[in-house]
């Protein structure tokens, strides 16, 4: 809707189990970017595998948020200013080194080419192809009970904070 609503959503293997999560997400004083909808995946997945010990291999469409999440805070740095999702990222960045100091494993982000329903019939889809299908269908299988996670500026404020609610 005009970058008003969207949603985030991950799916993660752990063993032979699939845990999934999706999140509406709605936006005030400024358009809700893909950008922002892709932090926010890896934020879910950050927060599910938080206590999980395990090396994690995070698969993003967004090759931004591979190339900023990748680049590390110091890099990012330089051009604070200009940077649209500091906020998210800044905590995703956080919630890796903590992973990182109590000994739970490191995460690693890649870049996942999306839609691959454009480009092959779904007999030919890889491992990666098939998880991507399932989270773009938690995307669109949001309903008014969800929590809803709202992003907006706050007076006075150089950067956005985010407010999750059960509406």
């Amino acid at each position: 809707a005009d970058g008003i609503e969207g949603s985030a959503a991950a799916v993660i293997r752990i063993g032979n189990v699939d845990v999934c999560a999706t999140i509406q997400l709605a936006a005030a004083g400024r358009a809700l970017s893909s950008g922002r909808s892709e932090w926010a995946g890896l934020l879910l997945v950050q927060a599910i595998l938080r206590r999980v010990r395990a090396d994690v291999t995070l698969r993003l469409g967004n090759l931004q948020v591979v190339n900023k999440f990748d680049d590390g805070d110091e890099r990012f740095a330089h051009d604070w200013m200009r940077q649209n999702e500091r906020d998210m990222a800044s905590m995703a960045w956080e919630m890796a080194a903590v992973r990182e100091r109590r000994g739970l494993g490191s995460i690693k982000v890649l870049h996942q080419l999306g839609h691959p329903e454009k480009r092959k019939s779904a007999a030919d889809y890889d491992e990666h192809e098939r998880y991507n299908a399932k989270v773009d269908a938690l995307t669109h299988a949001i309903t008014p009970d969800m929590p809803l996670y709202i992003s907006f500026r706050r007076t006075g404020l150089r950067h956005r904070h985010g407010y999750c609610a059960q509406l």
